[in-house]
Order: C-alpha cells, then structure tokens, then sequence
C-alpha cells in the first residue's frame, strides 16, 4: 500500500492486491477543504479500481515517457488530472 499526502494530510491510498486500486482515507473525506485528486475520481466513500486508476497514474509520468504510456495500453488517450487553481471553465 502506497499513500498519497497534500502537504502533511494522508489524501488516499493505492492497493496492488488483484489490481491497482485507490481508495480515499475517511479523515481527508470528512474534512471541510478536501478536494479529490481527479474529477474522475470524486471524493465518496468506495474503492476505484484500475481503469480510473491506472489512465490517472499514466498522465503524472512525463511526456517523454511514450513508451510507459504504451505499456499501459494509453499511447493514443489525451489524459487530464485537474487540481485545485487548474480547472477548465
């Protein structure tokens, strides 16, 4: 299990058990300011498994990285990670 931080506040975790899967931790749920780290993963109380994982995980490797894109069966899909500041209007 990996976990994923905004600044000191555990955000969600990734589980490679049969899969890469993400599952949001309920104190970063519950609070006030939190935010999801993708609107293709919305905040809710639940598991997401690898195909809205894996295309999120695939856009945070750089450009260049063609090939890694291909491993993972993406090469021709234009993917987006939105973050507060950054949204489309």
């Amino acid at each position: 299990m990996t976990t994923i931080f905004y600044e000191t506040s555990p955000v969600a975790n990734l589980i490679d058990r049969d899969g890469i899967s993400l599952a949001y931790e309920p104190i970063w749920e519950h609070r006030a300011s939190a935010f999801p780290i993708s609107l293709t993963m919305p905040l809710r109380f639940g598991i997401y498994g690898a195909e809205q994982v894996m295309p999120w995980l695939a856009n945070l490797l750089p450009d260049q990285v063609g090939h890694c894109r291909r491993g993972f069966g993406l090469a021709g899909i234009h993917i987006r990670v939105y973050y507060p500041g950054n949204e489309e209007r």
